[in-house]
């Protein structure tokens, strides 16, 4: 038998190519079984070639009636169609009621989908490359040309160099690789090399309980190894969630450790309004671990904050941190008081910055805090992305970054283009415009043209070859029923029953005069065998495509069936839809005065 061109039609296989209705008794079953078998049982057929085909048909009669007479594979196949058959799992057979079969079976589906997490490793990769462009864009857009003084331990003088317009100042790379893990726990390998010295190995574990997430990470980097406990949106109560982390780092050589406790608490107003109230805190302790801990943090910080969700492009936030200066160098410190106001918008699929369209981060403190971010991307193909952001800082200066994404891979560009706020921005900004919509006249535009006309093609060509395989399955079971059809129409005709004239399957051009072209099918002969005690019936189904002899002759296309028959020397005539039933004969469809 051909196979089918829908999920439905799959689902519907095998009670349409038996013609029962699902909610057929095993009786029903077995007798449409067994006439079937007349028609496609080997031993009926002398033709090599017929007794081949028969073959290959009764193969699939039979596993139809295997599959609907047996009522444990019956409920899962009602229920997932034949891909839940060809799992090959195994239902308890002490399970009688439809429900229990399916509580087992979908405890048997988990079981193998955690068993086959267990062989995937996904692994994912980032490669940073960060440029200092600050001197060529300083002399393109400023024309000036900055000469820096070299001098000795002394203070003297002892040359003077300038700058190059343009070169690296850092490279990293990133790995990372998920081991397996069982049910919510995730646990993941990372490792990262830097040429500033920053190089990091990590191993990440989380698990996921009823009220939240637990984290344990573990690794090592150039100040020394470190434990990372966390606890991820802990859950108080339906609106309140926490989240707190412990970092613990040894310094080597220094024969001290830094306990850095960050926590935070949100709680949601409404369902666009949160507040936020977040501590830090930094301890030095000196080793080993039973020296007493220094009296004094050396950086702790309050943070409070509103935030305001208008929309998923939309969101606002205000709030205020406090913080203790303490001046160690190697520790970032904030000032005592500081007021803040972020504003975001995005613009893209459900508001992520990433999709296609364009974000604007703003954020504007006082006094430490002036920052302006924006940026856009766009989804070349399914596995590829580009996005790109230029990042303006009073503090920090302006930095341009190219992120392009493929697959699991990520290449992220960082341009580093001036100390602080200047024309380069809106150099970069309008360069950066011209740069995308030219690419995307010329490159992305006439790709996506081309990979979408070969999506096109491929699916043509496909569902071409599939009809024509449709076809020649209805074709060779239509040669099977020669004999039958002939044994049938002669009962028929001497009872004076159900004669078939002209059956016509698919989209119909007219159906007063029963026009035939590409897009309908003759089933004239498989109606006809179909007749049993001067009733045909057909009973409701997705697509009657399913049918002994029937093929889908144009998919995608709304389709009928149209059937011209005699009864009791009267013309009649009818047209149902493809998934209604049929019934004949009926007094309805009686031809008066034709």
């Amino acid at each position: 038998m051909a196979s089918r061109d829908s999920k439905e039609v799959i689902d519907q296989e095998y009670y349409s190519f038996l013609n029962v209705p699902k909610n057929a008794t095993n009786d029903e079953i077995k007798r449409s079984f067994h006439r079937l078998s007349l028609i496609y049982h080997p031993d009926k057929h002398t033709d090599d070639a017929d007794k081949q085909t028969a073959q290959q048909t009764y193969v699939k009669l039979t596993k139809a009636y295997a599959v609907l007479r047996d009522p444990h594979l019956r409920v899962i196949y009602d229920c997932y169609g034949s891909k839940g058959l060809e799992n090959n799992l195994e239902v308890s057979l002490y399970n009688r009621t439809p429900a229990s079969i399916l509580e087992e079976y979908e405890k048997i589906l988990a079981v193998k989908k955690c068993r086959d997490e267990l062989m995937a490793l996904q692994a994912s990769g980032t490669a940073s490359v960060r440029v200092d462009v600050s001197e060529g864009v300083g002399r393109f857009v400023h024309g000036v040309r900055k000469v820096y003084v070299q001098k000795d331990e002394t203070g003297r003088v002892v040359g003077m160099y300038a700058q190059r317009p343009v070169y690296v100042s850092g490279l990293a790379f990133q790995q990372r690789v998920n081991l397996p893990a069982m049910g919510t726990d995730r646990c993941d390998v990372s490792g990262t090399a830097d040429t500033e010295g920053d190089s990091t190995g990590c191993l990440h574990y989380s698990h996921a309980a009823g009220k939240g997430v637990y984290e344990v990470q573990v690794g090592a980097s150039k100040e020394g190894p470190n434990c990372k406990f966390i606890l991820s949106n802990w859950a108080l109560d339906v609106k309140t969630t926490v989240k707190a982390s412990l970092n613990n780092t040894y310094l080597i050589g220094k024969n001290q450790g830094i306990h850095k406790l960050e926590s935070s608490i949100t709680r949601w107003l409404s369902p666009t309004v949160s507040t936020r109230l977040s501590a830090n805190l930094s301890i030095i302790s000196t080793l080993p671990a039973s020296s007493l801990l220094l009296p004094f943090p050396l950086f702790s910080g309050l943070t409070a904050s509103i935030s305001w969700l208008r929309s998923s492009r939309h969101r606002y936030e205000l709030g205020a941190r406090a913080g203790l200066p303490v001046a160690i160098a190697s520790l970032r410190t904030s000032p005592a008081l500081a007021l803040f106001a972020n504003y975001r918008y995005t613009a893209g699929a459900d508001g992520a910055d990433d999709a296609n369209g364009v974000h604007v981060d703003a954020s504007l403190g006082f006094p430490e805090i002036v920052r302006l971010r924006y940026g856009g991307g766009v989804t070349i193909d399914p596995n590829t992305a580009l996005y790109s952001s230029l990042d303006i800082n009073l503090i920090h200066g302006s930095t341009y970054s190219i992120n392009i994404t493929r697959g699991s891979q990520t290449l992220n560009l960082s341009f580093y283009l001036s100390d602080g706020v200047d024309l380069s921005a809106l150099f970069v900004t309008l360069v950066t415009l011209a740069g995308y919509a030219a690419l995307k006249r010329f490159v992305i535009g006439p790709y996506r043209s081309w990979e979408e006309r070969k999506e096109r093609e491929k699916a043509d060509e496909e569902q071409r070859m599939r009809t024509e395989e449709n076809k020649r399955a209805a074709e060779a079971e239509m040669r099977l029923m020669r004999e039958w059809h002939y044994a049938v129409r002669e009962v028929e005709s001497g009872r004076d029953g159900v004669l078939i004239d002209t059956a016509l399957y698919g989209s119909l051009v007219s159906l007063e005069h029963g026009s035939q072209g590409d897009n309908v099918v003759d089933v004239t002969v498989a109606l006809q065998c179909l007749v049993v005690d001067s009733k045909l019936i057909v009973v409701d189904s997705e697509s009657k495509a399913g049918l002994p002899g029937f093929y889908d002759p144009c998919p995608g296309q709304p389709k009928s069936l149209y059937v011209r028959y005699w009864f009791k020397g009267t013309a009649h005539e009818v047209t149902v839809p493809d998934s209604g039933n049929l019934r004949v004969p009926r007094e309805c469809h009686r031809l008066v005065n034709r």
